[in-house]
């Protein structure tokens, strides 16, 4: 894969969590501290796959010249 901000090739890899779903948001606050570890909020995306006992997981693509992350949402 191609990085589309430099055109060098993208490194594959995984951005990943030890027990939380991993989520995007573009609302800039943390979620309440008593809130579920699993729960996606209406503002927020789920990105990657989770399991209750593995954490979460999510493909991402790096460019070591840009220092970007390119994350599929599935």
């Amino acid at each position: 894969m191609e990085c589309p901000y430099c055109s060098k090739n993208l490194i594959k890899g995984y951005i990943k969590t030890g027990g939380e779903v991993i989520t995007w948001s573009s609302d800039p606050k943390r979620k309440p501290i008593l809130s579920s570890r699993w729960k996606v909020f209406e503002n927020e995306v789920k990105l990657g796959t989770y399991h209750y006992f593995k954490g979460g997981r999510v493909c991402a693509y790096r460019c070591e010249n840009c220092e970007k992350i390119i994350i599929d949402t599935k």
